[in-house]
């Protein structure tokens, strides 16, 4: 799954004002049955909890036109990197930059193909 903070606060119930709650949060979730859960928090990025990994991917700054499509970009980037056989680090860092690449669309246009390679090697990864 791949909710956003939010999205996350609402499921759980629980304020979400750190990281380390948002991991806390999480571990119910990710222990009832979801192989993969990913929280989106904007710009700072998605945090990836797999089943032995999880992964802090942060995105380099960008000027934000719209968030509208970011999400959905996020988990298209994620499901097309994954279904190419790629690992979760991988993953995480495509799932970031499709995510931030939407933002630079006006409205509710969803990532481009060039934004996204050009993101990817500036995402900020960090394993955890």
């Amino acid at each position: 799954i791949k909710p956003n903070v939010n999205e996350l606060r609402r499921m759980t119930g629980k304020p979400l004002g750190s990281e380390a709650a948002i991991l806390r949060a999480v571990e119910p979730v990710h222990h009832a049955g979801d192989e993969v859960v990913i929280v989106s928090r904007g710009s700072n990025g998605i945090l990836l909890i797999g089943p032995q990994e999880r992964y802090r991917a942060t995105p380099p700054p960008v000027t934000v036109r719209s968030t509208v499509g970011a999400g959905d970009s996020a988990v298209a980037g994620f499901v097309f990197t994954h279904a190419s056989g790629k690992g979760l680090e991988e993953c995480a860092r495509i799932a970031t930059a499709a995510g931030t690449a939407a933002t630079l669309a006006p409205g509710n246009q969803l990532c481009r193909m060039d934004d996204v390679r050009r993101l990817a090697p500036k995402v900020k990864m960090v394993s955890f």
